[in-house]
């Protein structure tokens, strides 16, 4: 706890000081966060304000100007923040590789026996949806959970069936349920009902929170909720939350405990969990998780036909007010979860419905996306091939993170079927080894015109592509990379004498 005496250190020496405000998106308030508070309250440490107008001085360097302060949010949540600071750095998280999945899962299996350890390690290496899940750290921990609850339990699933990010939520929040320390010691029965009971729970407590755009929650919050308290003991004793102490502002210092979900995806699974049991819509103002999420358990209701209720979240994903390329991912990831195999999936994709999935022009423009999408996009790739309206010809990726895997994923998908003729992937931190990539695929597309400015290609790169280029390519972009003066003048010269056909940027 911060006392009167550290706080006035803090204040004396800010060049010591290092300042991580992890999650903004998750700030209840954080629209308020670029406010004037300046005819408010005086730019001094020691004055009593609001927490928003405090944080709000802090990263606009009115007070403590010498810390060093980190500011995280999801990509997209913060860029009213990028438009109105100057960051002396920006910089995306872009999550674990192959490799490093399989170094977390072998380290987290170093404790438990051999035989369990290899059992483990066999089980990720054979799943391609435990390797997508375990890209994001915290879903490589509840891979590993999952894996663990499996080996003990002798379960076996067929890795041959993708396992879609609500259904991965589902097993894991039951999984993590099971090990309540106040559960785990019921007989089987009692156990289910128990767990069952606590989600339920649960999913009032966020919904509730939802509605007040809150994201931590007091024994006040408990007590609201009107339940026996063997069940509130539940709730207490879950893994789902985590609980600290928070300092009180009243002459008489003490602390009190509040309670957060143990990551913000877990509580925006348990709002669609509450929307879809009681059919109702989200609010306006939703994080796309819970759009994905309701999709998904929509999809997974095998008792009723939810194309109604799908049909209204993805009008309500398109009340958003997000930019477009970033609309559209979310709307696929929303179909990907329903499932592909549905009717209304299948005709939403092929009829381009309100021209949501590409433009008049036949131009997909997508942005934001990541390896977790691959899976999406083969789905909209795939479908375009069989579209009843005029099917899209260009398909343009910008500002995303693009790894080997996915991009092999991608170029398989624009086999001899499709339609796209027009790729381009922009800002999307390609390098030499993306390039090879492209080459070795060429051959099995119809793409004539390829656009990657402002990446990370480099001499080395441009080389391999303008020696390796598919014949019918008659457009190539490559501004705005790393090339030296002297590759790009010979590059140019090459192509003028290889490919008279080839317009060439560089």
């Amino acid at each position: 706890m911060i006392d009167e005496k550290v706080m006035t250190h803090i204040a004396q020496h800010s060049d010591q000081l290092f300042i991580i405000f992890d999650g903004y998106d998750e700030y209840k308030d954080h629209n308020e966060l670029l406010g004037d508070f300046e005819g408010q309250f005086e730019n001094d440490t020691k004055t009593k304000m609001p927490v928003a107008a405090l944080i709000s001085k802090v990263i606009q360097r009115k007070i403590l100007r010498d810390s060093v302060i980190i500011i995280t949010s999801r990509p997209g949540e913060a860029d009213e923040l990028d438009k109105k600071l100057q960051f002396d750095r920006c910089v995306e998280i872009t999550g674990f590789s192959d490799e490093q999945v399989l170094q977390y899962v072998e380290k987290y299996f170093n404790s438990k026996p051999e035989e369990v350890k290899k059992m483990a390690m066999e089980k990720v290496r054979a799943t391609a949806h435990y390797m997508s899940f375990g890209r994001v750290p915290l879903r490589c921990l509840f891979v590993c959970q999952v894996i663990e609850y499996e080996i003990q339990n002798n379960i076996t699933r067929d890795n041959s069936i993708p396992l879609k990010v609500t259904q991965f939520y589902c097993e894991v929040i039951r999984c993590l349920e099971r090990n309540n320390r106040e559960i785990r010691s019921l007989d089987e029965e009692a156990m289910l009902l128990a767990v069952e009971k606590t989600l339920d729970n649960f999913s009032k407590l966020a919904a509730q929170l939802a509605e007040q755009n809150r994201f931590t929650f007091s024994q006040k919050d408990l007590k609201k909720l009107k339940l026996p308290e063997v069940e509130i003991s539940y709730l207490k004793s879950s893994n789902l939350i985590f609980c600290y102490p928070v300092a009180s502002d009243s002459p008489f210092p003490q602390s009190t405990l509040e309670y957060s979900f143990s990551h913000l995806s877990i509580q925006e699974f348990f709002v669609a969990c509450h929307l879809v049991k009681k059919r109702a819509m989200a609010a306006q103002e939703t994080s796309d998780m819970v759009h994905i999420f309701t999709s998904g358990l929509l999809g997974l209701d095998q008792e009723n036909n939810n194309d109604k209720c799908m049909s209204k979240v993805l009008k309500s994903v398109c009340k958003q007010g997000m930019g477009l390329l970033r609309q559209r991912v979310v709307l696929l990831r929303c179909l990907h979860e329903y499932g592909l195999e549905k009717e209304f999936t299948r005709q939403e994709l092929t009829t381009n419905r309100d021209y949501r999935y590409w433009n008049s022009g036949g131009w997909i423009g997508l942005g934001g996306v990541t390896d977790t999408d691959c899976d999406v996009l083969a789905m909209l790739l795939e479908s375009t091939a069989t579209s009843i309206s005029s099917p899209p010809d260009t398909l343009f990726i910008v500002n995303s993170q693009i790894t080997i895997t996915m991009l092999n994923r991608l170029l398989s998908s624009l086999h001899s079927n499709s339609t796209i003729t027009v790729l381009g992937l922009r800002s999307c931190s390609l390098n030499d080894d993306h390039v090879k990539c492209l080459c070795n695929h060429f051959n099995n597309t119809h793409i004539t015109s390829l656009s990657l400015s402002h990446n990370n290609i480099t001499d080395v790169g441009v080389h391999h592509i303008v020696h390796n280029i598919a014949s019918k390519i008659t457009f190539l972009d490559l501004q705005d990379n790393p090339v030296s003066v002297e590759v790009s003048k010979s590059s140019e010269q090459f192509c003028q004498d290889n490919y008279p056909g080839l317009e060439f940027y560089i």
